[in-house]
């Protein structure tokens, strides 16, 4: 969702960080362990998997977006965010890609403790580098 949020609505926000998020629906259904069900969300035909597909329109996403996968995630795997990560990359759109070792698709909340940690930290710092500190966020909420 985050991907489709940043090509479809990009100019609402600064930056994004993509976490293990389907980027393309015709790989994802060859690719994934529940390939055959994911086909449900989106419907058999390839033009749907095209037209819903975030990669489709990565050349609309001009944020700096950080692409986070977990090696072992089964349900996304990785080369969801290889696709994605090129293709921001091509099209020179700030991007990194963090890969974690290990790891199911719930690893933010069943991961090493210590691979949790350095998750969160990461995302804090893309958003650090790319967001001016102390700037409102429009809600009372404050960056700094």
């Amino acid at each position: 969702l985050t991907a489709w949020l940043a090509a479809m609505h990009g100019n609402r926000f600064r930056a994004a960080v993509g976490e293990c998020g389907i980027y393309d629906w015709r790989s994802v259904l060859a690719t994934s362990d529940l390939g055959w069900q994911l086909a449900a969300m989106v419907g058999e035909s390839p033009q749907a998997w095209h037209d819903h597909s975030p990669l489709t329109f990565s050349g609309n996403i001009t944020m700096p977006f950080l692409v986070m996968q977990y090696l072992a995630d089964l349900r996304i795997p990785r080369e969801q965010g290889h696709q994605m990560f090129a293709a921001l990359k091509r099209r020179g759109t700030p991007t990194e890609l963090v890969e974690f070792q290990g790891g199911p698709h719930s690893f933010a909340e069943t991961g090493p403790l210590p691979d949790r940690v350095a998750r969160l930290h990461i995302i804090i710092d893309w958003f650090d580098r790319w967001l001016r500190a102390g700037q409102s966020m429009g809600d009372g909420a404050n960056l700094a």
